[in-house]
Order: structure tokens, then sequence, then C-alpha cells
């Protein structure tokens, strides 16, 4: 059954000798019987029985378990051989206190994974002289009963093996009477092993004595019976210096003769009982049985003992399952210990969990999908696309690139783009201008102007946003026409304006030129009236209107329009509906915006995406000469250059020669302001050209009248002599440059610093920069304003599927990497979604780290928790594996504990969560019309996964720090 071979355990104590406790010692075992390892302390009997019981491993040599030797055992397979052949009885008795005796007895059952039969448990009670003791609690027993109670946990899985390790050393001699009592009466049919330093007891009950001294066998010697010689019928001789005589009443002359020549041998004191009880004492101390048979001693030979076969499935070992009832209840009963770190420990989990849902809802957040249902719920009547175009901006150092960005600039559609969207989504789709280039450093258009309208107190001042362009074939707006007005008709100066439009107008009330009131009853009333508009740079035109067509506030908006009162959020959401939508947009025809092009018109650009900036250091002198004579100098300093392109036709109107669309090399444009500064200075003194000068230089005029007024202004300057001299570029003297255009720059401040030159003097001056720079940026984008490009908006009909409406909003943003172009769908909630993205952005990476900061917070504290509560169950622990459990047994048990707190943060935290999402829901999603913080599914899988994934690194690792010890330091801490 049991057999070790040069077993070797050897101890290193800090700062002292290694100790050899055990020394290469082998035994083997019978099958049964009752064997006592007795010794002194240090001599090395309980580390053999250790080491027997798989508590231990050795450092040398092997245990074989039913012809299985142990070398390749893990901790788990010596586990799983206690918890199959081994039943463990200690000193301390070691018993659950938070079970009852049945649950204390049934648990060696359960860890076999074999059902709790209570039957079975009754029958061990019985055996052990407690019955009727299933429901009692450990601390109403004696320690008599407790050990009897560590027994019968031995014996109900029915063991091959039972160990004791002192087993009466708590107990008074008649208790420990008992205890041996019960372990001689199993030993019958089982192997019995036990550790002691009763050598009186060893002797009474055991059937072989193993003595041990400093981790050596001294002697091993195995009990046996002397039979008695038989004298006559009534006399008995037991060995040399016993004789038992019966029925002495009946003794004859040949006993008394056989009686008097045995005392005749005795040199001594002879003492000759009749008493019962003395006799019983004699036999008991002499160890001479009712057959008069005398117990003795002799050297083992472990030759007589059977070697037997075993088959593999003889060895087979049962891994140990704890019960997950039994691992909740131990578990729980740790979350008493320390009840106000239990609490705190709750909070923190509460709130990390909690951030980490509000993370998922951020991390799931899917901005198509809420702006698609954003626009369906809005029920818009038109789709509005904007354009746009993707800038790279690269920062440098040293020659290296040390920061790298993308950001977006608006820009126009071109009559392309419109057609592309006219042949995919139906001819009624069209488009809107207002003559600016859109740009994001300044606004190059605020709308038109109405004149003669009167004083309005409303919210919304009523003007012309922008023209809506109708083709001939269109029918967009054929149903919409509140007069009979023929939309092919309109000519280059007639327009049909919305009733939203006309009913404004007709509240603050319209004068004409000679300010007499215009009269205005119904749509009709001002059919063929003429509505002059201006703009914010002075270019002015007269209308006609032609008709009117419906386009009138949702209810929700119109009382608040009427009532010229409201909540300040409410008034917001008015303004941005109507100066999002078609509200004071009025349709042209074709030939309207050629006509009014050079009135209105911007010639600003947007130099953004083709700049590279320098720390440049140098200055630029030009100068204005007649003659020999050098007339006005004016100093500047570059910073911003990009190579020219024939970027659109507004341009080619900037050159000095009309006709001109390329610079070549040594050509260079500048800002408008300070050349004519220049021009006019040179001349100022002789010549009359200050209202030129003045017109030039007004920002009231439009870019028209500026440039025919610089003209004008040139051709009396070359007229009159003077001639910009040719300029050292920066440092470049060699390389002289001159002036041959103008741009009307709106880059911001520093717009003066802004110069175009030729593609081979760019490349030139820029390799020189970089050279000796060691800090610069360049600004690059493929995109190329395009002379035709007009429209700032593409209208259609909005879709009347969420399918279409999902395809445009999941295209919206995508760059086009042909030209860096993109397309974003214009509406009123469009900036406060943009807004809730990026707060999302932000907000997500908030939660995330503050989530994780405090995960990390409530880890730690659990696992100090689960710390605290692994050294108050060190009992627990050790009995428990001393029985049979694993290590995943242990781990199961606080895991369970920390399960519990978990479960109670992850309720809250759902639920704080749900209701989180709700206000934010209210707060802000009722502004766009949809949900942002979508509290679902996912966001619960969320919270449930970060709580197993926190409780499961807080339990393992100071599980896996108690696992790693064996058995035998466990119960040494008991």
């Amino acid at each position: 059954m049991l057999e070790i071979k040069n077993l070797t355990k050897i101890y290193h104590p800090k700062g002292g000798a290694e100790v050899r406790a055990l020394d290469g010692v082998s035994v083997r075992f019978a099958e049964k019987g009752m064997v006592f390892l007795l010794g002194k302390s240090g001599s090395g009997k309980s580390t053999l029985l250790n080491l027997c019981g798989g508590l231990d491993a050795p450092d040398g040599g092997e245990i074989i378990i039913k012809g299985k030797s142990s070398k390749a055992f893990s901790q788990s397979d010596f586990d799983s051989y206690r918890n199959t052949f081994v039943g463990f009885v200690f000193q301390e008795y070691n018993i659950l206190d938070e079970f009852s005796v049945e649950e204390n007895i049934a648990l060696a059952l359960e860890l076999q994974g074999k059902n709790k039969d209570r039957k079975k448990v009754a029958e061990i009670l019985e055996k052990v002289d407690l019955a009727n003791f299933a429901k009692r609690k450990p601390n109403t027993l004696s320690g008599g009963q407790k050990q009897r109670v560590a027994i019968a946990r031995a014996l109900v899985k029915d063991p091959e093996i039972i160990m004791a390790d002192e087993p009466t050393g708590a107990l008074d001699s008649n208790t420990g009477k008992q205890v041996f009592d019960t372990l001689k009466k199993l030993s019958q049919d089982k192997l019995v092993i036990v550790v002691s330093h009763d050598r009186e007891f060893a002797e009474i009950y055991g059937d072989r004595i193993i003595e041990l001294k400093d981790g050596k066998v001294i002697d091993d010697v195995v009990k046996t019976r002397i039979q008695p010689q038989i004298k006559s019928e009534r006399i008995t001789q037991v060995g040399e210096h016993t004789i038992a005589v019966r029925d002495g009443a009946a003794l004859d002359e040949a006993d008394f003769a056989a009686i008097r020549a045995f005392l005749k041998k005795s040199d001594g004191e002879v003492l000759i009982a009749s008493g019962e009880k003395e006799i019983g004492e004699f036999r008991k101390a002499a160890r001479i049985d009712a057959d008069n048979a005398r117990e003795s001693f002799r050297t083992t030979d472990e030759a007589e003992i059977l070697k037997r076969d075993y088959r593999p499935e003889d060895s087979k070992f049962i891994r140990s399952k704890l019960p997950a009832r039994h691992a909740i209840r131990i578990g729980a009963s740790g979350l008493k210990v320390k009840p106000v770190r239990l609490m705190f420990t709750i909070f923190l989990a509460f709130v990390a969990f909690t951030m980490f849902g509000l993370f998922s809802t951020l991390m799931f957040y899917n901005k198509n999908e809420v702006m698609t249902e954003t626009l369906m719920q809005q029920k818009a009547e038109y789709l509005q696309l904007k354009k746009s175009y993707t800038i790279t901006s690269e920062q440098y150092e040293n020659g290296e690139l040390s920061y790298s960005m993308t950001y977006t600039s608006p820009t126009l559609f071109t009559p392309e783009d419109l057609k592309a969207y006219q042949a995919k989504y139906g001819a009624d789709t069209f488009a809107t201008f207002s003559y600016a280039i859109p740009s994001d450093y300044a606004s190059t258009n605020d709308g038109f102007s109405i004149e003669g309208l009167g004083k309005d107190s409303g919210f919304v001042q009523p003007s012309i946003l922008r023209f809506a362009e109708i083709g001939a074939d269109s029918t967009a707006f054929a149903d919409k026409l509140l007069t009979a007005t023929d939309l092919s008709a309109l000519g280059k100066n007639g327009i049909v304006i919305p009733s939203y439009l006309f009913d404004r107008i007709k509240q603050v009330r319209l004068t004409n030129a000679s300010g007499s009131p215009v009269l205005l009853t119904d749509y009709n009333s001002i059919v063929g009236k003429n509505l002059t508009i201006f703009n914010y740079s002075g270019g002015r035109a007269k209308l006609v209107v032609k008709g009117v067509y419906r386009c009138d506030l949702p209810q929700k908006y119109a009382e608040i329009a009427a009532s010229e009162k409201g909540d300040p959020t409410e008034v917001s959401r008015l303004i941005k509906e109507v100066t999002y939508g078609m509200y004071m947009v009025p349709l042209v025809g074709p030939e309207f915006y050629q006509e009014h092009a050079e009135t209105f018109r911007s010639y600003t650009i947007d130099t953004r995406g083709e700049f590279a900036s320098f720390n440049n250091e140098q200055d630029t002198t030009f100068s204005v000469v007649r003659g020999a004579e050098r007339i006005a100098e004016s100093t500047q300093r570059f910073y911003n250059f990009a190579a020219y392109s024939d970027r659109s036709s507004i341009f080619q109107s900037a050159f000095f020669d009309e006709g001109k669309t390329t610079l070549a090399d040594g050509e260079i444009v500048v800002n408008s302001d300070f050349l004519i500064d220049m021009i006019y200075s040179a001349m100022s003194s002789e010549y009359d050209c200050y209202s030129d000068y003045r017109t030039a230089r007004d920002f009231e005029k439009s870019v028209a009248e500026r440039l025919a007024a610089f003209r004008r202004l040139k051709a009396q300057f070359d007229a009159a002599g003077f001639q910009l001299e040719k300029a050292a570029f920066v440092d470049q003297a060699e390389t002289p440059v001159t002036i041959v255009g103008l741009m009307f720059c709106t880059a911001g401040f520093g717009a003066d610093s802004y110069v175009y030159l030729s593609q081979n003097d760019f490349d030139r001056y820029a390799a020189e920069m970089r050279a000796k720079e060691p800090y610069y940026s360049v600004e690059s984008t493929k995109y190329r304003f395009e002379a035709d490009a007009v429209y700032d908006r593409i209208v259609m009909q909005f879709p009347a599927d969420r399918a279409t409406v999902a395809e445009f909003v999941k295209g919206a943003g995508i760059v086009n990497p042909t030209d860096d172009t993109s397309y974003a769908i214009h509406f009123s909630a469009g900036d406060s979604l943009e807004m809730v993205n990026s707060m999302v952005t932000i907000l997500e990476q908030v939660f995330l780290w503050v989530g994780i900061t405090f995960a990390v917070f409530s880890m730690l504290l659990m696992f100090n928790f689960i710390s605290v509560s692994i050294a108050q169950k060190k009992k627990e622990i050790g009995i428990l594996r001393a029985v049979g459990a694993r290590s995943a047994d242990v781990f199961k048990i606080f895991y369970a504990e920390s399960a519990i707190i978990t479960l109670i943060c992850m309720v809250l935290s759902i639920v704080a969560g749900f209701v989180i999402c709700s206000v934010l829901n209210n707060r802000i999603g009722t502004d766009l019309g949809a949900s942002i913080f979508v509290f679902g599914p996912m966001s619960v899988l969320m919270i449930v996964g970060i709580s197993v994934l926190t409780s499961l690194i807080a339990t393992f690792l100071p599980v896996y720090n108690i696992a790693r010890k064996k058995p035998v330091e466990s119960i040494r801490s008991l």
C-alpha cells in the first residue's frame, strides 16, 4: 500500500545551519495494522508523517502509493492523494467551527465529489460513539468528542490509510485511551499510522513501532505473540517467570507438584493473586492475553510484508471538488472581520465600476447612429451638405518631424459636384450660394441686409442668408409655390422669397426708396415689389420679388417667435432653426449668380494648406524709384511662403497684368495693404490720388471696387514714371524679386507676412531655410480652389428612408484621397453634435482613467481585504488542505468572498449608471432629439466584465501566495 524509499528532508532556518529532519529513511508499510512513530521532539517523526501524507514534499527519495511513485507528483497530485486514500487526525482536532458535526464529517465526502450521505454520516458517528451529535456545533463538544468527530471525518470517505499526529496530546488519559481504542479497532482493516511520544500506549496498541532519532530510524519492531506451555489441564506456564492456574479448587497432587517445582526456581519474591481485578491488571501489565499468550516485540522483517501488484486504476486519484455552497459560506464569514474596511472597499469599487459603465456608453457611442437618429427625429424638410478639405500641418525640429496634425477648412462646391448629386439623388437637388469663400479665420459674408426695413424686436433680424439656384427643369418647389410664379422666368434679378421671410418683412414693415411704406397684405401683394439688398463690404443690388414659396417655422418655434420671449435655450434653438434652414433663402434663376458676382463676390481667399512657415529673421526692403531717384521705401518681413499655383480666377485678376496666370522666377505676389500704402506714399505729394487710395483700402467697399480703384492708382503710378524696384528677397541678394501682383488676404493677424513665389524660388528658398532654421512648419493639402466653385451648400429633399440618411451620415467626413475633400451634413443640431462628439472623446478618456484609477484602488483594497481574510482563515485553509482540498478549492472560498463584495458593487453600479445616463440624456439628448448615453446590455456587460476581472485579480494574488505554500505550512500556522 505505502512505501517510502530514502526519504530526505532538509530545512534551512534563517541564520542557522541546515537541519536534516529526515536522512535517507526507508520503510515499507503493511496493508493494515497500527503503526506508531516514536521519538523525541526533533527526531523527525512528524516530518515523516507529513511526507507520507503528502502534506510536505521530500528533498530526496520517493513515496510509493500502490505502486505509483511520487517523483512526478505535483502539489495537486498530493492533494488528490490525500483526498482519495488518506484520512488525517490532528492533535488540535481541526474541525470547522461554523459547520455542524454532520457538515464537518460530510465535507470529506463532498470533496470527493460525492453527495452528502446523511445515513453514512450517522453510521460513522455511531461507530465513534457520537450518535445523535449530528446537528451539534463544535463549540458544544468536549475535547474528546471533537477528536472523535475528526476521526469520523477521516473515516467517512473510507480511506485506506489513517494518519494521526499526536491525536491524544490535548486529551486526558481516559479520553486518550478511548481515542486509541477507536483507532485500534479501525486498524483491523486499515493502515493506521500514529505519531506519538507515549511509548506505553505504543506498546499496548501498536502492531509496529518505528523509533526515530536525528532523522534516522534507530529501531523498527513488530509485535509478536509467545504461546504458553501447557503443564496440565489446569496449569499453563507463560514464558519463564509466569504461571497461570485455572480452577484452583480442583488441583490435584500432580498440579501442586508442578507449582512447587516452578516456585523453587525463583530466587526472589513471588506474588500469587487470586482476585479478578488484580489478575486483570497483571495481565495488562505483563501483556498476557486471555489465552495466556504473551505479547512481545521483535525486529521487523520487511520481507514478511506482502508486496502486492497494483493495477493503474488502483492508484487513480480523486480530485477534490469543494461545493460552491461551502465556499460561499466560508467566504461570507470573512465579511464580518473588518466592516469599516469592507464599506470603504465597496464604495471605491462601486465608483470604479460606475465609471467604467459610463465609459462603456462612450466607448459604444456611435456618432453616426446618433446623427442618423437625430436627423430622423428632427423631421427636417431638406438635407443640406457642405464641403471642406483636409490640411496637414507638420512641425519640424532640426530637420526632423516633431509634430503632425490634420484639420479641415470649409470650401465651395462646383457645378460638377452639383451635377453628380443630381444624377444620384434626382434633379430636384439644388445648390445655394452667398458669394463668399468660406474661411475659418474670419467671416467673409454675414448675409445680405434688406434696405428699408423697420425696427425689429424679434429674435432673428429678417435678411437674406443665401440664394438657392433653381434650374429650369427643377420641380423641387413646384408644389410649394404660394403665388402664380414661373420659376423658369426669374431672369437675372428675380427672386422668390420664403413665406417666413415674407411674414417677417410684413411684421417689421418695408419702406420704398422715397421712404413711403409698402403695403403688404397677402403673398401676392409683394409680387413685383423691389427689394434692395447690400452686404458687409458695401455691395448693393435691386432685386424684384417674383413670388413666395412655402417655408414656415414648425409650430413649436412659431409660438416662441410670435411671443418674442422665451427660455434662452428655446430661443437659441429657434435662431439655429432659422439660420440653418431655408427660411431666409430666396430662389433665383441660373443667370442670377453671374449678374451680381462682381457686386458681391469676395476676393478674399483662405491661404491655409499651401504655406510653409519659417522663423525668418531677415527683412526685405521694397523701393519706389523714378529714374535714378528713390522716392519711397517699405520694409517687410515674410514668415509664410508658398509656391504660386493657378488656384482661381480671383488671383488672375489680382495680377498687375490682367492676362498673367503664372509666376516666373524672381516674381512675387504680396498682400495688398502695404503695396497700396507704398504706392500712395510715392505719389501723394504730387498727384491727386487720395480718392482711389481710400477706396482701395476701404474694407467697407466690395473687393471689386477696391481692385478697380487700385488699378486706377497703378495706372496713374505707371504713367507718372514710377517703378517698383527689384528687391533683394530676404537674404538672397543675388536673387532680386519684383512685385507683379497683390492678394486680398484674410489669414488673420500678420497678413503682410504672406508671400507667393514661383515654384523654383520656393523650393530653393525653403531648402536654405530648412538647412539653417531649427524650427519650421509646413501646411499641405491636395486641394486647390477651383475657379467655378461657387456653391456653399448642396440641398435636397430629406430622404424618406432611414437607410439613405444613414448612407449620407456614414459618408460624411470621409476624405477623398484624390483632392483631400469631404462633405458634412449641415443642420441645426450639427454644432451641438460636434460638441457632444468632442465631449465624448474627452470624457471617454476621463472616465477611462478615472475608472482605472479607482479600479486599481479598489483592487488594492480588495486585495488587502482578502489578505486580511486569509490571515483570519488560516485554520480553515489548513484543515481543508489536510482533508484533501486543492489550491483551486482555497481560491474558490476567497473568490466567493470577493464575488459577494463584487456583486454588491456591480448591482449598485448598474443602477447608478442607468440613473446617471438618464439624467445626462435629459440634459443633453433633449436638445438633439436623440439619446447620447445609451446604457444598454453592452454597458451592463462592461460593468460585469470589469467587476469579475477586478475580483479575480484581487483574489488571485493573495490566494496564489497562500496556495503556493505546502499544506504543512498552513497547518503549522493553526
